[in-house]
């Protein structure tokens, strides 16, 4: 049960921060996330509340990128680890911290 409901937390600020990135125009990054989110909740639904903005980030990616790449994406963000998206996020800070875009 402790299991479950830590990846359903994970995944929760995991969607979060795919939406932050997909507003940023991150698409690639977002769209792992958002695979990373799903494969972590093994099936179980998003709340209510939860639902619209991952419905929103996940539309501006597929439009951003096409169907074919998002579900590519999608299918690497399955694979990743905590460890992984630490890396993901911590690349990605470190490309706006530095006034850059990624």
């Amino acid at each position: 049960m402790a299991k479950r409901c830590s990846d359903v937390i994970r995944a929760t600020v995991v969607d979060g921060v795919a939406g932050l990135l997909a507003d940023l125009g991150d698409f690639p990054r977002a769209a792992r996330l958002l695979g990373t989110a799903d494969h972590w909740r093994s099936g179980r639904p998003r709340s209510l509340p939860e639902r619209a903005p991952v419905e929103r980030a996940e539309a501006a990616v597929r439009a951003a990128l096409g169907g074919a790449r998002c579900e590519a994406e999608r299918a690497r963000g399955t694979t990743l680890t905590a460890d992984d998206v630490l890396r993901e996020l911590a690349e990605a800070h470190s490309a706006y911290a530095d006034g850059g875009v990624v």
